[in-house]
């Protein structure tokens, strides 16, 4: 492929050989290697492609094989791959609609979940998919601009696109003398990316690169790390917040409390109390008034000390507790990243639960617990009543 040879071109003029190896035989221009290197890859995919067609595939590595070596289209695309800025709004709407669903049904299962030991995770998802879905919402303004000022600056790239000329054996692009932009010497050697930047320079786009991917995920990466910890340093907080010394150990789970076959049982007498259903006993060994802390600021609550027991099985199962006021009926929210046991556990074996919750104005005398199983019919449920509330100790 040697000879230093030069052709004319429509207007009588001769094309200058490649400033490097002096030759021609390998030299397009840019807007032909730019058809061949997208050709050439789309080629590749249908090589690749295991659902095309024994035909398609054949052809495909023929011309694979007979394509010139040009490096990737996009290091010599006049402009961002058009598909990829289009399509950039898009995914950051669906992606974020999506983060968006998963803080939805985060919080949801969190309101379910209330008080129990993993109630706190469903919050810090809930949170770190809003500040996710936000991010992803808010770049899709910067993604219509950035794809407006590449269609108002395309015409002034296009005339220095089009002048530039690529050689195949050297990978580099150069001018012809008469036809460099300013600054640019004739003939003088220029890389992809170098003349890439000429080009995008000239239609005011080359400083307009959307942040790469590695920025964004380092972004969620971090807001969902800052929500945590402040989701900890909070539930530090909130532990260190009740008055009076160190905690008194609540009274251990009976034996074997005495208990109603009625779904819906007065807490009558002292404790503990007991109801019994459904393949579930309940049993209340405490209601005390308690204060916590949350957000900075410190509020009444009240901790629940009971113990629940599955005696018969029961798959699948996830099972949900409702405080609520007795007298006004009011629901009582869980104390965030507070409460501690588990909900649901296994065949006759018993889990001490500790469920925190928010106080009312006035404050609750008596509560109303429900247990009720999401896979229980709405009709089914658990019911303590009149749990009295002891006063702080």
């Amino acid at each position: 492929m040697g000879g230093a040879g030069v052709v004319p071109d429509s207007c009588g003029k001769q094309l200058a050989p490649c400033p490097r190896c002096g030759c021609i035989d390998a030299v397009l221009s840019v807007p032909a290697a730019f058809s061949s290197a997208s050709a050439t890859e789309a080629a590749r995919r249908v090589v690749d492609d295991d659902d095309a067609s024994v035909s398609r595939r054949r052809v495909a590595m023929v011309n694979v094989g007979a394509a010139l070596p040009v490096v990737p289209a996009s290091q010599l695309a006049m402009a961002p791959i058009h598909w990829r800025q289009g399509c950039l709004g898009v995914f950051f709407g669906i992606v974020g609609v999506f983060f968006g669903i998963v803080a939805a049904g985060a919080f949801t299962a969190y309101e379910n979940t209330r008080s129990g030991a993993g109630a706190w995770l469903f919050l810090v998802v809930g949170f770190a998919a809003v500040l996710v879905s936000l991010l992803l919402i808010l770049r899709i303004p910067a993604a219509v601009a950035r794809q407006r000022l590449v269609n108002t600056g395309r015409p002034a790239a296009a005339a220095i696109w089009h002048l530039g000329w690529y050689c195949c054996r050297c990978a580099i692009v150069y001018f012809q003398a008469g036809e460099a932009p300013p600054g640019i010497a004739p003939r003088q050697p220029l890389t992809p990316a170098q003349f890439q930047h000429i080009v995008w320079t000239a239609g005011r786009y080359a400083k307009t690169r959307p942040p790469p991917y590695q920025v964004i995920a380092g972004l969620m990466v971090t807001s969902i790390l800052a929500v945590i910890g402040v989701l900890f340093a909070t539930n530090s907080n909130s532990n260190n917040s009740v008055p009076g010394g160190p905690p008194t150990p609540a009274p251990p789970c009976p034996k074997q409390a005495t208990s109603s076959a009625d779904p819906a049982h007065e807490a009558t007498g002292p404790p503990p109390w007991t109801v019994e259903g459904y393949g579930i006993r309940y049993t209340v060994v405490s209601a005390t008034r308690t204060t916590s802390e949350w957000a900075g600021a410190t509020k009444p609550s009240i901790t629940v000390t009971s113990c629940v027991t599955r005696i018969e099985p029961a798959d699948p199962h996830a099972m949900n507790y409702r405080f609520s006021d007795a007298a006004s009926s009011s629901a009582l929210d869980p104390v965030p990243l507070q409460g501690s046991g588990d909900e649901n556990p296994p065949l006759n074996q018993t889990s001490r639960l500790t469920s925190i919750v928010w106080d009312v104005a006035p404050s609750a005398t008596h509560l109303t617990i429900t247990l009720h199983d999401f896979f229980w019919p709405d009709s089914q449920n658990l019911t303590m009543q009149n749990v009295p509330v002891s006063p702080q100790s």
